[in-house]
């Protein structure tokens, strides 16, 4: 029996990532989810306050690539998917937003220090090795992909900073609209 669920599994996970390779704007999304598994991220809801799963869910958007975010609303500007609200020149993705735009580098500098409070030294180590893109994967997947109860107190740090830094860059959207 056991081997027929894991024959099963397979069939079903190959099939899962066959889909996904269809949709070119899911970058983040098949980055950060590479298998038919529940989402860190829900895991950590299933043990949380309504307001936490409420960010969790503009984090599973985020990943879906439904954001406000050049790159993804298909708002392209005269300078295509440049961030124009600083002037880095960089494109502006969850990346960016994350970890390079310098019109919200005070709200990082914040909300990161919490994030670096709760997090392992090693961990802390790592991610300072990794670069932007890396370093979103990794906290998109839910720091790994598999969810470690003992760290509850870093997953809602993490999760309070992508919901926070996104909701600012939202408002910033809704102040820029004619």
């Amino acid at each position: 029996m056991h081997h027929v669920k894991n024959r099963i599994f397979e069939y079903e996970n190959r099939c899962f990532r066959a889909t996904v390779l269809m949709y070119k704007d899911l970058k983040i999304f098949k980055a950060c989810i590479t298998s038919i598994k529940e989402w860190a991220w829900w895991s950590f809801c299933k043990q949380a306050h309504v307001i936490v799963q409420k960010k969790a869910r503009t984090v599973a958007r985020l990943l879906q690539g439904e954001s406000c975010l050049l790159v993804d609303s298909n708002k392209i500007t005269k300078n295509g998917v440049i961030c124009r609200l600083c002037s880095s020149g960089q494109p502006e993705d969850l990346a960016h937003l994350l970890f390079d735009c310098e019109l919200f580098q005070e709200l990082r500098n914040t909300l990161w220090t919490n994030v670096q409070s709760e997090a392992p030294f090693a961990m802390l180590t790592d991610t300072g090795l990794m670069s932007p893109w890396q370093r979103t994967v990794f906290l998109m997947s839910g720091l790994g992909g598999v969810f470690i109860p003992e760290w509850a107190n870093l997953y809602d740090v993490v999760l309070e900073f992508i919901y926070r830094m996104y909701k600012c860059r939202l408002r910033q959207e809704e102040l820029t609209q004619p």
